[in-house]
């Protein structure tokens, strides 16, 4: 839900509560969404950049 929201979505309570290591799991389409500034990382948790918040269910298709 943190892509839904402006909060952002946390690597650590990720894999912390589901044990699921999204960077290592996705690490192409993670890079790809980096590389069109669909997503900017921030200190442990990505974010949808503000250009792209109306393409969130894309993005989290991409990453499921």
């Amino acid at each position: 839900m943190g892509l839904r929201l402006t909060e952002a979505l946390s690597l650590q309570i990720l894999s912390q509560e589901f044990g699921y290591d999204l960077a290592a799991e996705k690490s192409p389409e993670l890079d790809l969404l980096l590389r069109t500034g669909f997503i900017e990382p921030e200190g442990g948790y990505f974010r949808l950049t503000p250009e792209v918040l109306f393409l969130v269910d894309e993005v989290i298709l991409n990453l499921i």
